[in-house]
């Protein structure tokens, strides 16, 4: 399995590099105590914290992002001495799995490309540990997205076409 790092406080980013490490990835991790005790289906393989970004990044093929703040997540991916974006694998993917709006997307679309990576949105929905991924509608981009988002929870498409479901077989009724 390919080394990914996990950047993220919140309870998304533990839930993530804990799935990770359970798929057996090799998850380093920033951002909390408690995503380094995560945990994972084989004892002692589980997810390894870092006191930096660049720690957790270094020589990652994915990087993952659970920072919902554009001006934080920006900071924590250049900083001259531990930013991720320095340490990370050339070639790598970058997967942003908090909201994003379309402008703050196309900036770090940029930011990927000048530091030769691919920058992939992804954004994760849900709470209390029912998530989905939204994944790429693009097959290029899929080939890489799907085995580490399937790993995490289960993938939607943007742009699926919504099948209207009858009230009557969600337990409501029609007036």
């Amino acid at each position: 399995m390919i080394a990914v790092a996990v950047l993220g406080s919140n309870a998304n980013a533990v839930r993530v590099a804990g799935r990770l490490a359970a798929a057996g990835y090799v998850v380093r991790t920033w951002g909390t105590a408690e995503a380094g005790a995560a945990g994972s289906a084989r004892p002692g393989r589980g997810p390894r914290a870092n006191p930096t970004p660049a720690g957790a990044a270094a020589g990652a093929r994915a990087l993952l992002t659970c920072v919902e703040d554009p001006d934080d997540l920006r900071a924590l991916l250049t900083d001259r001495r531990a930013g991720a974006l320095g340490a990370v694998a050339s070639g790598a993917w970058w997967l942003n799995l908090a909201p994003a709006a379309a402008a703050t997307n196309e900036e770090f679309r940029a930011l990927a490309r000048s530091h030769a990576l691919t920058y992939q949105h992804t954004p994760l929905i849900g709470e209390h540990g029912d998530l989905l991924a939204v994944g790429p509608a693009a097959a290029d981009a899929r080939a890489f997205c799907d085995p580490v988002l399937g790993a995490i929870a289960p993938v939607v498409r943007a742009g699926t076409p919504v099948v209207e479901v009858p009230v009557s077989v969600v337990g409501g009724s029609r007036r």
